[in-house]
């Protein structure tokens, strides 16, 4: 159970995070940037107000009901604490890029090219700590 305080946590932050915004937002957002960093699609202010929530809880629940399922699941009970380090760090991502959007779309624009580069080089690099003791498994897709 102590496993899980840390992500509900975060989804929690998130949860918060979207009220405490959502008068701030405009009804339209910038919602996906090109690979020149120009804004190049949109999305309404409540989609992206619930988007973020329910994605992180989705991702909460997959990560630790796949598991569960995965024919080699003793497997991923070796690495169990990276695994967790793994579901903190895809939580975390999610919520700082939901600040991310947020904060550009009230004008705080700070380029994409900057920040999705930090974001996803430290996602890698938890991945990459995490990889190097895992075990054959289907869930995280490492194989031996």
């Amino acid at each position: 159970m102590k496993k899980y305080i840390i992500p509900i946590v975060i989804i929690c932050v998130s949860i918060c995070i979207s009220i405490l915004f959502f008068p701030y937002l405009p009804d339209s957002m910038a919602s996906h940037w090109g690979i020149n960093g120009n804004v190049d699609g949109y999305s309404s202010r409540l989609f992206n107000v619930i988007f973020f929530p329910i994605i992180q809880i989705f991702l909460f629940l997959l990560l630790y009901i796949v598991p569960r399922i995965d024919p080699k699941r003793k497997n991923i009970l070796k690495f169990e604490g990276k695994f967790h380090l793994f579901v903190y760090s895809i939580l975390i991502f999610m919520l700082l890029l939901q600040i991310y959007v947020y904060l550009w779309n009230t004008g705080v624009q700070i380029p994409v090219e900057i920040v999705m580069p930090l974001l996803m080089g430290g996602l890698f690099l938890v991945i990459g700590e995490m990889v190097k003791d895992a075990k054959q498994n289907y869930t995280i897709g490492i194989r031996g």
